[in-house]
């Protein structure tokens, strides 16, 4: 999918949620605006909880864009669920199957770029890019500071 440039500040947004799961993973809610106003809600499991802003430079939400341009982002699946799993019989073939669980959190990750928007749910079989550029918005955005340490469970 293309982006038609040029954009103004005020048509861009990143919306990135956590879910809960079956542990003690943060759930939070991050929202980073083209003007560079970034919004944390900490619900659980965050070092910080609570509602807290900041600002970004628009340097950063430069390279949010590139970043996500660079993955691919508006061509990526709606939603990753799954993953897949190669298995070699004892007959000496191989086979494919789908392999799902039920204690991952589910990340959501929506970005508007202009007219361009996508949605993408991110439970199971995520793209490591993908993963990768929810750390990139926790860093850049300065979340990180308000999560804490993103453990294992929040990163699976």
């Amino acid at each position: 999918m293309k982006i038609n440039f040029p954009i103004q500040l005020k048509d861009i947004e990143f919306k990135l949620s956590y879910g809960p799961c079956y542990g003690h993973c943060p759930v939070y809610d991050l929202t980073i605006r083209g003007n560079g106003k970034v919004t944390f809600t900490g619900h659980d499991f965050v070092d910080v909880p609570g509602v807290h802003t900041t600002t970004v430079e628009p340097k950063v939400i430069l390279q949010l864009i590139e970043a996500a341009t660079e993955i691919g982002f508006f061509d990526m699946e709606s939603h990753y669920d799954h993953e897949i799993i190669y298995e070699l019989l004892p007959n000496g073939t191989i086979d494919v199957g789908l392999m799902s669980r039920t204690d991952y959190p589910m990340k959501t990750l929506e970005i508007r770029i202009g007219k361009q928007h996508k949605k993408v749910k991110a439970y199971l079989g995520v793209p490591k890019r993908l993963d990768e550029y929810f750390t990139l918005l926790n860093e850049l955005s300065g979340a990180i500071l308000w999560i804490g340490v993103i453990g294992e469970e929040a990163n699976a």
